[in-house]
């Protein structure tokens, strides 16, 4: 890889496919049957070793059932990216829950912009 902004994306996203295959109970091998590759190529991946195309990111999204978006690092410092992630924190709340988050990150986030 180029330099480090690469390899530092490279390993976020590993991280990422590592966390999202590990959500889903799935081991490396389960997931390079899925993805018809060797479980090496799944280490490499996850290792971030190697910077996945967007063609493999959206496969591995479509086999992880989950957005592409799971994988985009936040080196990025793309808000849409962290909006995302926040979105899937709420997912699993009740709706009173959710709200409360929601309530809770708006005063934390007025607060911050006012000092």
């Amino acid at each position: 890889m180029k330099d480090e902004f690469e390899r530092r994306i490279a390993t976020e996203t590993g991280v990422a496919i590592k966390a999202r295959r590990l959500e889903c109970g799935l081991s490396q091998d389960q997931l390079a049957e899925r993805l018809e590759v060797g479980p090496e190529t799944v280490s490499r991946m996850e290792r971030g070793v190697v910077t996945l195309t967007i063609p493999k990111l959206v496969e591995l999204a479509n086999v992880l059932d989950c957005p592409i978006e799971t994988f985009i690092p936040q080196a990025s410092g793309s808000t849409l990216s962290g909006a995302n992630e926040v979105a899937q924190m709420l997912k699993p709340l009740t709706k009173r829950d959710a709200q409360f988050v929601v309530e809770l990150l708006e005063k934390v986030s007025a607060h911050l912009v006012r000092r």
